[in-house]
Formats: C-alpha cells, sequence, structure tokens
C-alpha cells in the first residue's frame, strides 16, 4: 500500500534538500548577497600604488600587506613582487 505524506508532492526530497529532476533551477537559486556586504570602494586587485623602492618594480594593490589611515590619506606596507621586501610604495 501506498501513503502519501503532506509534501511529497513539493519535489524535494525532505532529507537530502536535493532538488529533484522535475524542479527548475530557478526554484532553488541561492539568494543573493545582502547589500551591505557588498562593498563597491574597495580598490581593484590590478591597481597601482606606486614602485619598490628597493628595486622599482611596480606594486599592485593586491601586494598590499597592512593598509592604514593617517589624517591626510590611506598608507600602505605591501610586498614586492620581485625582490620580495616590505615597502612603502610611496616611498
Amino acid at each position: 500500500m501506498w501513503l502519501e505524506t503532506p509534501g511529497s508532492h513539493s519535489g524535494i526530497d525532505p532529507l537530502s534538500h536535493a532538488r529533484s529532476p522535475s524542479q527548475s533551477a530557478s526554484e532553488t537559486a541561492a539568494p543573493l548577497p545582502h547589500p551591505a556586504v557588498q562593498n563597491t570602494s574597495m580598490p581593484s586587485q590590478d591597481s597601482p600604488l606606486g614602485v619598490c623602492p628597493r628595486c622599482g618594480d611596480s606594486i599592485q594593490h593586491r601586494h598590499v600587506l597592512v593598509e592604514y589611515e593617517t589624517s591626510n590619506d590611506a598608507q600602505y606596507w605591501a610586498e614586492c613582487p620581485d625582490c620580495g621586501g616590505v615597502v612603502d610604495p610611496n616611498a
């Protein structure tokens, strides 16, 4: 004898929470992140910060190790991709 339980036609296995073949992808789409989580003011990882005072290689924002603020501006300590030194790219 076959017994139907409430929700048995929902298309979702209640034990696995997996999408069944009859359920569309839009029904299981992940929620969008909360707007407060998105920070659009962050600089690009490839934005240039300056040059290494030791070897002259270009230092990009992705090389930043420490970022701090002074009364005038943001300052950085970054690892040079060429010589490996920890430097101030604005020096």
